[in-house]
């Protein structure tokens, strides 16, 4: 649940901050106008819906009555990521006459540029830390592994749904060690943190598992 309304919350943001000019950003360029504004965010509504509505039903591709089944199967299991190309392709189908930059799109730098370097040298930095300051990140390193603890449990319990009929190996607990490590990793690399998936546990159980539908002798055919 409180995963579901962070994602819900910076959805929302998201696309609020659509309708505004970014900070830093020249208000007086043609893109920022209020007109390109406010046909910047209804894009970005228009393909926000389409992903979330055609996501949710490609999920169930596999109930589908049309298509063969290794079509509908593949529809289940890649339908996210294809329909994030499909809305991403369709974005770049606008009309010619809008401004450069609506819509609006994340700037990524490559690898290579000097934007995507600075985070490297952060466990170079490592020892110009003040003491003081390293002790008092204790309380919210401790936060942050009791939150991952409760996370990544959550998730596996919700991948090991009884429908899945699946049992806990020898080395259960060796996620958790393995999470341990790339956090520490990616934190002396100024990376973003590994995270257990909550939504994404259970459909990739789903997507690997083989279900067959049952009737029992009560069951009306």
């Amino acid at each position: 649940m409180l995963i579901s309304v962070l994602f819900l919350q910076e959805a929302i943001k998201g696309l609020v901050s659509e309708f505004k000019v970014p900070k830093n950003e020249d208000a007086n360029k043609v893109k920022y106008q209020f007109q390109w504004l406010y046909t910047n965010g209804m894009l970005a509504i228009v393909f926000s819906f389409g992903l979330l509505y055609t996501t949710l039903k490609s999920r169930k591709a596999r109930l589908w009555w049309f298509g063969t089944g290794r079509l509908r199967s593949f529809i289940a299991d890649y339908g996210v990521p294809l329909m994030i190309i499909v809305w991403t392709a369709v974005s770049f189908s606008v009309p010619g006459k809008l401004p450069s930059g609506v819509p609006r799109r994340l700037f990524s730098p490559l690898l290579w540029e000097s934007e995507s370097t600075y985070h490297w040298t952060v466990i170079k930095d490592m020892g110009k830390v003040p003491p003081v300051y390293i002790f008092a990140a204790f309380i919210p390193s401790l936060m942050i592994a009791g939150l991952y603890f409760f996370n990544h449990s959550v998730a596996s319990q919700l991948a090991q749904q009884k429908e899945f009929n699946l049992k806990n190996p020898s080395a259960y607990h060796h996620d958790i060690l393995l999470l341990g490590f790339m956090t520490l990793l990616c934190g002396l690399l100024g990376l973003p943190p590994s995270n257990g998936v909550l939504p994404q546990s259970p459909m990739h159980t789903k997507s690997l598992a083989v279900l067959k539908k049952q009737a029992t002798p009560h069951t009306k055919k």
